[in-house]
C-alpha cells in the first residue's frame, strides 16, 4: 500500500478529443494471466570515443548498471525460473528500435531486440526536451553503440513522427508487455502529455506498462537496490505501487529528488487503477483496445532537471 498520497493524470481517447482528469488511486484487479514469461535486458557497460570507432556512443559521465541488472536478472532467472533471461551489455541503437519507424531497427529479433520479450529492462542514460514554443518535446535514450545508418539518440517523440521507440506492436516477436526504464528523463512529465509514450506502447499488442522516472535520477547503490527490492516485491502484484514506493525518493535540499513514475496503457480507467496496485510481472493484463492511459508519481517530487511533480 502506497505510504504517501499518490497522484494520477488520466488520458480518456474519445475520437480526436482528449479529456484529462486528476484523481486519486482506487482499488481491486481483475487479471488476464499470460503463458509465457520471457525477460531481457539492455544495459549500457560503458561509452567510447566515436572517433577511434565510428559506431560507439560517446558519453563523459559513467554509469553504473552492473549492480541493478546483476540483481534484477537474477530475480527472473534464478529465483523465478522464467522460460528465457538474457541480457546485451553492449546494445546497439537497432536493439530499441522498431523496423516500422526506421530501417535499421530491430527491437523484435529474437534473442537480440528488446520488443521479443515479455518484460523488457534497460539501463542508461537519458535526457528530455521540452520547448513549448516550437513546440517540441521529446525524451531519448543513449545506447551504447549504434546500428549502422543509425544513431546515438533513441526517440520517444509525439507529434512529428520522430519517435524510434514501438513496443508491444504485436506480430510473431513485438511481444512485450512492461518495461523497466532505468534511465533519467525517459518519463518526463512534459513529455508524457504529448502523447509521445503512447506512441511507444503500441496498441497492436500488450504493452501496459512502463516503469521510469520524471527528472534525474541519482546513480548509486542505494537505487540498485531499490530498483531489485521493487522487482522482488512485485511478482504476482503491486508492480506500480512497489515502483514509487521503492524507488521513489525525496532528498534534503530543493531540486534533488528521484521521481519515480508508472505510465499505464489499459481497456479501462478502472484497469489502470487495478494494474497499478494489483498487477505483477506474471500477472499481466489485456490492455483491450488501449483507450485509456494513465501516469501516476508521488505529488510535491522535486527532481534535478525536471519541474515539480
Amino acid at each position: 500500500m502506497l505510504s504517501t498520497l499518490l497522484i494520477k493524470k488520466l488520458q480518456v481517447r474519445v475520437g480526436l478529443a482528449t479529456l484529462t482528469l486528476l484523481i486519486l488511486s482506487i482499488l481491486s484487479f481483475s487479471p488476464v494471466v499470460k503463458a509465457a514469461n520471457e525477460f531481457y535486458a539492455l544495459a549500457v557497460e560503458g561509452y567510447g570515443d566515436p572517433s577511434e570507432y565510428p559506431y560507439e556512443c560517446s558519453e563523459t559521465r559513467t554509469i553504473y548498471c552492473w549492480d541493478t541488472l546483476d540483481g534484477v536478472f537474477e530475480i527472473f532467472d534464478v529465483d523465478w525460473s522464467w522460460s528465457y533471461t538474457d541480457y546485451d551489455y553492449t546494445p546497439h541503437s537497432g536493439q530499441f528500435v522498431d523496423d516500422d519507424c526506421h530501417t535499421w531497427g530491430y527491437d523484435d529479433d529474437s534473442n537480440l531486440g528488446l520488443d521479443h520479450a515479455d518484460v523488457g529492462f534497460w539501463c542508461t542514460h537519458g535526457s528530455a526536451t521540452c520547448v513549448d514554443e516550437i513546440p517540441l518535446h521529446f525524451s531519448s535514450i543513449l545506447p551504447g553503440m549504434k546500428t549502422s545508418g543509425g544513431s546515438c539518440q533513441v526517440l520517444a517523440e509525439g507529434r512529428y513522427g520522430l519517435h524510434d521507440l514501438e513496443l508491444g506492436s504485436g506480430g510473431a516477436n513485438g511481444d512485450m508487455d512492461i518495461l523497466m526504464a532505468d534511465s533519467c528523463h525517459f518519463l518526463q512529465d512534459c513529455v508524457w502529455w504529448t502523447g509521445a509514450i503512447s506512441n511507444v506502447m503500441q496498441t497492436a499488442g500488450n504493452m501496459t506498462v512502463i516503469l521510469g522516472y520524471h527528472g534525474g535520477v541519482h546513480d548509486s547503490s542505494t537505487h540498485s537496490n531499490d530498483i531489485v527490492d521493487a522487482v522482488d516485491a512485485s511478482r504476482y502484484n503491486g508492480i506500480g505501487d512497489n515502483w514509487i514506493d521503492y524507488t521513489n525518493h525525496i532528498w534534503s535540499g530543493w531540486g534533488n529528488d528521484d521521481c519515480a513514475v508508472v505510465a499505464l496503457s489499459c481497456d479501462t480507467a478502472q484497469q489502470c487503477e487495478d494494474i497499478l496496485l494489483y498487477g505483477g510481472f506474471e500477472d499481466r493484463a489485456d490492455p483491450g483496445d488501449h483507450s485509456h492511459s494513465g501516469y501516476y508519481y508521488v505529488e510535491d517530487c522535486h527532481p534535478h532537471l525536471g519541474d515539480p511533480l
